[in-house]
């Protein structure tokens, strides 16, 4: 195995620090079983103002879901909403042509697989090198419960089957969020067959929910985005 990369010498002596007091965990492969919401009952309105409306027509969302949106493309705060009692639901969401949206129905600690669609078409994404470029938990790590100010940490996977070297330009958060530390630097090469281990820490600093989502950009050999949810929660 080879892989490639350049080190950020801050992040990495700070994940060492954090490494003294931390625990592992092994991420939740998939979340918890809820029905997606149905993409063939979702549709963009009119826009306005940076803004563009988002329906659901009745059975778009399981019943008693809420609705979990957050645009890949812009730093906004993610939405959450709930639906009418038969699944339906409008929202106006910050986003313009072109822009890629999570979707997740969420109903108390269950969780649907998300599912990324385009603005305005609300088609799903299709991303290239998914039959090659291996993502592992594919959709989302749960860090699971954190004190504040104790670190958990956890990796991210990348397996490369594509036939050819696979560059990684970068690999960030989608917005600041310090919560969460990404300990694997870029750009970093991986070469067919071989696989990157992305380094990741969750260090709380309030009670409650913590999510943001680690976009790994691609360029090579095709230009792709792998998001990634990163969610843990802390006890009052």
């Amino acid at each position: 195995m080879f892989v490639r990369g350049r080190w950020w010498i801050g992040v990495k002596a700070m994940l060492v620090a954090l490494a003294v007091t931390a625990c592992s965990v092994t991420p939740v492969p998939e979340p918890p079983n809820l029905d997606p919401p149905d993409l063939s009952k979702v549709a963009f309105g009119t826009s306005s103002s940076g803004a563009l409306d988002l329906f659901g027509s009745a059975g778009a969302l399981p019943t008693g879901a809420r609705l979990w949106i957050v645009n890949l493309d812009r730093v906004d705060p993610p939405l959450e909403i709930a639906a009418g009692e038969d699944g339906s639901f409008t929202v106006n969401v910050p986003a313009m042509f072109g822009d890629e949206l999570r979707l997740q129905a969420r109903e108390g600690d269950r969780r649907s697989e998300p599912v990324d669609i385009e603005a305005p078409s609300a088609a799903r994404v299709v991303r290239p090198l998914a039959d090659c470029l291996a993502v592992s938990p594919q959709h989302e790590v749960d860090f699971g419960q954190a004190a504040i100010g104790e670190p958990v940490e956890a990796t991210l996977r990348i397996a490369n089957a594509c036939g050819a070297t696979v560059e990684i330009a970068s690999i960030s958060l989608r917005a600041p969020q310090p919560a969460f530390v990404i300990g694997t630097a870029t750009p970093a090469s991986v070469v067919e067959g071989a696989s990157l281990d992305i380094a990741l820490a969750f260090r709380p600093e309030r009670t409650g929910l913590t999510e943001e989502i680690v976009l790994v950009e691609v360029v090579a050999p095709e230009a792709t985005r792998l998001p990634v949810t990163l969610w843990g929660t802390t006890p009052d």
